[in-house]
């Protein structure tokens, strides 16, 4: 009974910090503080209790992919005398580790959160960044908003709430709770409009369209209704930014600047290629590829990119001064910064994570179908998000993508062992 009590405690207290990582989403470094706090509570109990249930096989899939982002790291660090450079390249990967043990104790321990309540929390997350974004973008005139956490960190925030958001719009059958989640959703894409980060808007279309078509797909008897709510739902979000000049300019100059700068590029029209953001992500690329050429298998390491700068500067034909280089920067391309930096072995470990993931919360869309959509929509985001960034490998979206992995996993996997499948 005593562990019962402390079980039913945990869960709560475990839910609080679900809810606190989309309350404080928008404060920098607190994703890594509840996962740590995750992982303090739930070993705590694991210590006392000697309670671990089985684990499925997709659970085990996910934390397998997850050990082996991190473990893809190693294999270049072991060359050049590289861990004599730093050890800062682990931060990111380690944070996958902390991932894999934390999902692993909470199927293991059959952690059952509060899924209302967390959903909710997204719902008040929406309007405290959205109110965020406003404040910093129209009161006090910012160009772009970072809330208190970057400002493609806060984008990638407002993204993945709205995308939460938006799904328990569609899946409500209250009309009140539509309202509520409708309007949060449009705050949250406040925060992506006003940070002005275009791959998180892209991205963002992309979860959009994968939500509500996977709706489609699954909720025939409510096919044409979710179509007409998701078609009213882009008109009231259309008809609010048009109202706001500041939004809507926000959005017309940040694509308008991304034409400017290709054709500035193209022409060689330019005082120095830092001047153009979209210019000096090309020679980034142009960098990779040299790279992923040199050591195509592991990829290579932060010491060895510091010793070899002048040639992979001269074989890229990159325009960007390699004195100026920062050998931790990454590459502005998902797939291209993981060649680099880890080789196709990285690459691989990167397409077990998406592949699990993927299978799993498919395969929960019939039990849990809200935080499975969700998830989905999150995930294709990040993808897509990831032609013209990191976020899985950047610490702090990273580490935000997978809190959210963690606490939706969790749901699903509760709903299924309920309904016992």
């Amino acid at each position: 009974m005593r562990f019962e009590f402390n079980k039913e405690r945990l869960e709560k207290i475990i839910t609080f910090l679900a809810c606190g990582v989309f309350l404080l989403s928008s404060v920098t470094s607190f994703n890594q503080i509840f996962m740590v706090l995750m992982f303090a509570l739930l070993l705590t109990y694991w210590a006392f209790a000697h309670q671990m249930g089985s684990i499925p096989k997709q659970i085990k899939f996910i934390i397998y992919a997850f050990f082996a982002f991190f473990l893809t790291t190693i294999p270049n660090m072991l060359l050049n005398d590289s861990l004599s450079y730093g050890l800062k390249i682990f931060n990111q990967p380690l944070g996958y580790v902390l991932a894999a043990i934390v999902l692993l104790l909470m199927v293991g321990l059959r952690v059952h959160l509060n899924q209302k309540m967390i959903f909710y929390a997204i719902g008040v997350a929406c309007f405290v960044d959205g109110v965020i974004a406003i404040y910093q973008g129209i009161v006090l005139g910012m160009d772009r908003v970072d809330g208190f956490i970057g400002i493609s960190e806060f984008g990638n925030v407002g993204a993945v709430l709205a995308l939460c958001a938006f799904a328990y719009f569609c899946i409500s059958l209250s009309w009140k709770e539509k309202i509520f989640f409708a309007v949060a959703t449009i705050f949250a894409c406040f925060v992506m409009i006003f940070s002005g980060t275009r791959g998180v808007m892209i991205g963002f279309g992309a979860g959009f369209a994968l939500i509500v078509g996977l709706f489609v797909y699954f909720e025939k008897q409510r096919r044409m209704r979710v179509l007409r709510h998701s078609m009213y739902f882009l008109l009231a979000l259309c008809i609010t930014i048009m109202s706001i000049p500041q939004a809507k300019d926000s959005i017309v100059n940040r694509f308008k600047f991304a034409i400017t700068d290709i054709n500035q590029y193209e022409k060689k029209d330019y005082n120095a290629i830092e001047d153009l953001s979209l210019g000096q992500r090309f020679e980034m690329w142009k960098e990779a590829i040299v790279i992923i050429k040199l050591s195509p298998i592991i990829g290579l390491s932060p010491k060895s990119i510091c010793d070899r700068k002048y040639e992979i500067n001269a074989l890229a034909k990159s325009l960007r001064n390699p004195d100026e280089l920062n050998c931790y920067g990454r590459y502005h391309s998902e797939i291209l910064n993981t060649l680099a930096r880890k080789g196709f072995l990285g690459l691989l470990a990167l397409l077990a994570v998406w592949a699990s993931l993927a299978s799993f919360f498919w395969r929960g869309i019939l039990q849990c179908g809200v935080v499975s959509l969700s998830m989905l929509g999150i995930l294709l985001y990040y993808i897509v998000g990831g032609a013209t960034g990191e976020p899985m490998s950047a610490f702090s979206e990273g580490n935000y993508f997978l809190m959210v992995v963690i606490i939706f996993a969790s749901l699903v996997f509760s709903k299924k062992e309920t309904s016992g499948v």
